[in-house]
C-alpha cells in the first residue's frame, strides 16, 4: 500500500516537472497554456481513499505553485478538480461495474468514447476555469477567461488523451 502511494508521488512529480521543463517552455500562442500534470491524478483509482486523492492534488498544486511563483492558483484548481471528481464518480458513475470489467478507473470502453470525453473535458475544464479565474482576477477578463479556458482544455485533453492512450498500450 505504501509503495503504491509513493509509486504515484513520484509520478506526480515526474509530471509536474515535465510540465515545468518542457510543456510550459513551448509557446502554444497567448490563450493555450496546457495543463498536463492534472493527468497524474486524474487517472486515480476508484479505490483510493478520498482525502489521500485531495491530499495528492493539494501535493502536486502546491509543487506547481513553488515552480511557478504562483501563489496557490494551482494548489486550489487540483484540489477543486479531485473534490468534484470524487463528487462524480458517486453519482455519474458506477465504480463497481468499471471494478468489475477488470479496470480501476474510467476507459473508454465503459460507456464509450463520448462518454469518456464528455467527462474528463469537463473535469479538466473545470481545473482550468478556476487557474484563470484566479490567474486573471477580474471581471474585465471575462472573455479572456473563457476564450483560455476553452482552447485550453482542448489541447489539455488531446495530449491528456494521447498520452493515456500510449500507457494503455504499452500495458
Amino acid at each position: 500500500m505504501l509503495i503504491d502511494y509513493l509509486k504515484i508521488i513520484l509520478g506526480i512529480i515526474l509530471a509536474v516537472l515535465v510540465q515545468y521543463f518542457i510543456v510550459d517552455q513551448i509557446n502554444f500562442g497567448p490563450y493555450v497554456k496546457p495543463y498536463m500534470y492534472i493527468l497524474s491524478f486524474l487517472f486515480l483509482n476508484f479505490e483510493r481513499n478520498k482525502y489521500a486523492q485531495l491530499g495528492l492534488a493539494f501535493f502536486a498544486g502546491f509543487f506547481m505553485d513553488l515552480l511557478h511563483q504562483s501563489y496557490g492558483m494551482h494548489t486550489a484548481a487540483c484540489v477543486a478538480l479531485i473534490y468534484f471528481k470524487i463528487k462524480a464518480e458517486g453519482v455519474i458513475l458506477n465504480t463497481e461495474a468499471i471494478s468489475l470489467q477488470g479496470n480501476h478507473h474510467l476507459t473508454p470502453k465503459y460507456r464509450g468514447f463520448r462518454f469518456y470525453a464528455i467527462y474528463f473535458s469537463i473535469l479538466i475544464a473545470l481545473h482550468h476555469v478556476i487557474f484563470f479565474s484566479l490567474d486573471y482576477y477580474k471581471w474585465t477578463s471575462f472573455l479572456t477567461i473563457i476564450i483560455s479556458t476553452v482552447l485550453s482544455s482542448i489541447v489539455s485533453f488531446a495530449f491528456i488523451h494521447l498520452i493515456k492512450t500510449y500507457l494503455m498500450r504499452r500495458e
